[in-house]
C-alpha cells in the first residue's frame, strides 16, 4: 500500500468505536422542500454580498446531487426565480464532490472565451434523499447548499493554477442506485457499496493522487508548498483534509474543519471551508490557497488561487 493509503488506514483506525466518525450535528431538508428551493437561497445571498444585480449576471452553473426532475437542469428554475436575464449561459454540471472545482475551471474558460465578466456558481447536496439509517454511512452526510460570484480578478490574483486527474478504474464501488439493479428499474436510489475493493481502492487512492496534483498546480503557479498559507479541503471524511494536509507537505498551512459542525455535504464542502475561514480571518489578501477535491468514480483535482479579487 502507498504511503497515503497506509495514512488512511491510520485515520480511520482512530474512529472505530465513533458510529458518527466525528460528526457532531448535520442539516436535514424537510420533505417538502425542493432540491432548487435552498439552490435559490444559496444564490440570492450570494448576490447581495458580492453586491452583483441578478441582470448581471452572465453564466449560471449548477450542481446538485439530486435534482427537481430528470432530464430537466435546476438552473431554470433557479435562472427564473433569481430573476437573471434572458441571454444568461446556463449549465447543468456534474462530478458530485467536485463539482465547485470543475465550476472554477468552466468559469475560468467562459471569461477568458468571452462568454460572460460574472457567474453565478451553485452547488447543492441533497443526500438525505438517498441515505437509510441503518446504514452506517448515513450520518456522515448532510444537506446544504452554497453559492459563490466569480468574476475577472487582477493579474497575479484569483485563480493561478489548476490540475486534474481521472481513475475508471474505482468507478461503481460506492454508489447511489438500486441495490443489485438499475436505478431506473423502480425502487429508491440509495447511497451503497456496489463494489468493496473498487470502493475501499478509491478511499486509500485520493491521498496519493491529490499529493501529486497539488504539487502539479504549485509548480504551474510557481509557488513552493512553503508559499501556502491556507489549505481548502474536500472533507468527505473529518480525517481526509488531515491526511492529505500532511500527506501533501503543507502541515504549515492554515486548514478549517467543518466536518463536525456540517458533516459531508459533498460539493458544497469547498465553498463552507472557505466561508468559515473568512468568518475566522484566516484568509488574509494576497495569500496563497490551496483546494483540492476527490469524487466517486473517481476524479481529483486540486487547484492553486492567490486570495483576493
Amino acid at each position: 500500500m502507498p504511503p497515503g493509503g497506509e495514512l488512511v488506514t491510520e485515520a480511520m483506525a482512530r474512529y472505530d468505536a465513533d458510529p458518527f466518525e466525528g460528526a457532531i450535528e448535520r442539516r436535514v431538508m424537510p420533505d417538502d422542500q425542493m432540491p432548487t428551493d435552498m439552490q435559490i437561497a444559496a444564490g440570492r445571498t450570494a448576490l447581495a454580498s458580492a453586491g452583483v444585480a441578478p441582470q448581471d449576471v452572465d453564466f449560471l452553473l449548477v450542481q446538485s446531487t439530486t435534482s427537481d426532475y430528470l432530464h430537466v437542469p435546476d438552473g431554470c428554475r433557479v435562472h427564473e426565480q433569481l430573476g437573471i436575464a434572458t441571454n444568461c449561459f446556463t449549465l447543468q454540471t456534474d462530478m458530485m464532490c467536485s463539482s465547485f472545482l470543475q465550476q472554477l475551471i468552466l468559469a475560468e474558460a467562459l471569461i477568458h472565451s468571452g462568454i460572460g465578466t460574472t457567474g453565478l456558481l451553485i452547488q447543492c447536496s441533497t443526500m438525505s434523499r438517498h441515505l437509510r439509517p441503518e446504514d452506517p454511512w448515513s450520518a456522515w452526510f448532510g444537506d446544504a447548499a452554497t453559492a459563490a460570484v466569480v468574476k475577472p480578478a487582477r493579474p497575479g490574483r484569483g485563480l493561478l493554477a489548476h490540475a486534474h486527474m481521472t481513475d475508471g478504474r474505482y468507478h461503481g464501488g460506492l454508489v447511489t442506485g438500486t441495490p443489485n439493479a438499475h436505478w431506473w428499474d423502480g425502487g429508491q436510489p440509495i447511497v451503497h457499496v456496489n463494489d468493496g475493493d473498487r470502493a475501499r481502492g478509491m478511499v486509500t487512492a485520493i491521498p496519493e493522487a491529490v499529493k501529486i496534483l497539488i504539487e502539479r498546480a504549485l509548480a504551474d503557479a510557481d509557488l513552493s508548498k512553503s508559499d501556502v498559507r491556507f489549505i481548502a479541503t474536500h472533507q468527505a471524511t473529518i480525517w481526509l483534509g488531515e491526511v492529505v494536509q500532511r500527506h501533501a507537505g503543507l502541515a504549515h498551512a492554515a486548514r478549517v474543519d467543518a466536518f463536525p459542525r456540517t458533516t459531508s455535504v459533498v460539493g458544497c464542502n469547498l465553498p463552507i471551508t472557505l466561508g468559515l475561514a473568512t468568518e475566522r480571518g484566516l484568509l488574509r489578501d494576497d495569500d496563497p490557497v490551496v483546494m483540492f477535491a476527490g469524487a466517486a468514480g473517481m476524479t481529483a483535482g486540486a487547484a492553486v488561487m492567490r486570495w483576493g479579487v
